[in-house]
């Protein structure tokens, strides 16, 4: 996104509000065509119209040292525009791979080094098999920020965390309450426990949500110009003002019961002395199937080749 500051920001939100309200209840300005690729069709790439998928990465990227950095969070949200309901689905960073363009497999999060976001969405369309329809990315510090203009987030913290580590001190006490953002992004980064990743990916998903709670908050209306400035500050996205006011108009209050989250099947192994997450094929195109491919009419899951899983 543009850096967009004061009154053009600000002109840019009610304008987007207009577009918002003119397109009453249809959703189809959010949905890509997915024809323009070049790669897929939609007869060789059947896809619901009324669904898209966003690709989460957050980077470890520090700008100052110029250091690519890697994708540290990996995460795919699929979005039921009919139905009003979010999918999510963790992918580990060590998952073993092949990185289009590569000849050997390597870890996922090595595509943000290779190409950036755009490499990253090439490995996890091919690896999913679904289409990557936007992308939001973040670097990890910029989240402080946010959640200090937020005031915080309330998150329930499970357990005692606490460690030091080259880019912070990890201090946490378990129970229900309001992080900082300091706090907030050690909750996101620990990952010194018998989880390890897992649980980390479960915890970046709850804090997500719990962001998404707090932006929509009544009490946050009037941060909406700062919050958006601080936002683009942060966050790079190809999705437009107008497209994330719809989607924050449509999901504002969101039932628990309608947020799923899952992360990917795999299972540890050592290679060559290196460590890696091997992916559960079989499991994971069940997954897969549950969670991005709509429903028909009946109650059905539908695949890719638009059949029912037995």
């Amino acid at each position: 996104m543009k850096k967009i500051i004061g009154f053009a920001l600000l002109a840019i939100v009610i304008i987007g509000g207009l577009f918002v309200w003119y397109w009453g209840n249809s959703y189809g300005f959010l949905v890509p065509n997915r024809t323009e690729d070049g790669k897929r069709t939609e007869t060789a790439f059947p896809y619901s119209k009324q669904w898209i998928n966003v690709l989460v990465v957050g980077s470890d990227r520090n700008d100052k040292a110029h250091d690519v950095g890697r994708s540290d969070t990996i995460m795919v949200v699929g979005v039921d525009l009919k139905n009003k309901k979010i999918n999510m689905l963790s992918i580990p960073r060590d998952t073993r791979v092949t990185i289009p363009g590569r000849k050997y497999a390597s870890r996922i999060n090595e595509a943000y080094s290779v190409g950036g976001v755009e490499k990253v969405k090439e490995t996890v369309s091919g690896l999913l098999g679904i289409p990557i329809d936007y992308y939001a990315e973040t670097n990890f510090e910029g989240f402080k920020d946010v959640v200090d203009l937020l005031g915080g987030v309330e998150i329930d913290v499970e357990e005692r965390m606490k460690a030091h580590t080259h880019y912070d001190n990890i201090d946490l006490q378990p129970g229900l309450q309001t992080l900082n953002g300091a706090d907030a992004l050690g909750y996101v980064r620990f990952r010194y426990n018998a989880a390890g990743d897992f649980g980390r990916a479960q915890r970046q998903q709850k804090f997500l949500i719990a962001v998404a709670k707090k932006m929509t908050q009544p009490s946050n209306i009037t941060k909406l110009p700062a919050l958006m400035e601080k936002m683009d500050e942060v966050v790079d996205t190809d999705l437009t003002v107008p497209q994330i006011l719809r989607l924050a108009k449509d999901f504002v209050g969101i039932a628990p019961e309608d947020v799923t989250h899952a992360l990917l099947p795999v299972y540890g192994e050592t290679i060559n002395g290196a460590s890696y997450q091997i992916i559960k094929e079989d499991e994971m195109k069940k997954v897969v199937q549950q969670l991005f491919y709509p429903q028909d009419e009946n109650g059905n899951e539908k695949t890719a080749d638009n059949k029912k899983i037995d």
